[in-house]
C-alpha cells in the first residue's frame, strides 16, 4: 500500500475486498500473511524456502487476478465474503 502524500489511509470497499481475497488465496497456497499483507522472513531461511514463499505468493496473486478478471467479465459486484 502506498502512503505517499495525498493518498488516503482508508480503503475503498473494492480494495478491502481484494485484500481479503488475497489473504484467502495466500492461505489456500500455504502462505500466512499479516492483516497488512506482509510476510515475515528470517535470516535462518534458506534460498529454497524463500523460493517456495515466492512461488506460493505468485500462485496466490494469480488466483486473485483470475478472480478479479472473472468478476469484471461478469460485471458483478458480489460481496467479497460470498462463496
Amino acid at each position: 500500500m502506498d502512503f505517499s502524500a495525498g493518498t488516503s489511509w482508508f480503503h475503498s470497499d473494492d480494495q478491502s475486498c481484494l485484500e481479503g481475497t488475497l489473504d484467502r488465496a495466500a492461505l489456500n497456497h500455504g502462505l500466512f500473511m499479516t492483516p497488512h499483507d506482509m510476510i515475515a522472513l528470517s535470516t535462518v531461511m534458506t534460498d529454497a524456502i524463500i523460493d517456495q514463499v515466492v512461488e506460493q505468493a505468485h500462485a496466490a496473486f494469480a488466483d486473485v487476478a483470475a478472480e478479479e478478471k472473472r468478476r469484471l467479465t461478469n460485471r458483478t459486484r458480489r460481496h467479497c465474503f460470498e462463496a
